[in-house]
């Protein structure tokens, strides 16, 4: 069971950093830098990536932490062997 959990764990970590990345490609390439002058509807469309980008890259990085948070609670309270005498 515990070593399901880490799996788990891992599982979610791995999910975070590619919605961390997912949020830097919108933030970066898909918005990029704001136009000059734009039309409403360019103004409108750079914003919703910027905005998508930036929930993108909050979530993936709480994800990320709460994953290195349940690994290091795991590794905490993993109990060591008993010796025998």
């Amino acid at each position: 069971m515990r070593a399901m959990i880490e799996q788990l764990f891992g599982s979610f970590l791995l999910a975070g950093i590619i919605v961390l990345l997912f949020g830097i490609y919108y933030m970066f390439i898909k918005a990029g830098l704001p136009y000059q002058d734009p039309p409403l509807e360019l103004l409108v469309q750079w914003n919703t990536y910027g905005e998508v980008g930036e929930t993108l890259s909050l979530w993936g990085a709480v994800m990320i932490l709460a994953s290195i948070l349940g690994t290091v609670i795991m590794k905490i309270t993993r109990r060591a062997p008993k010796k025998q005498e």
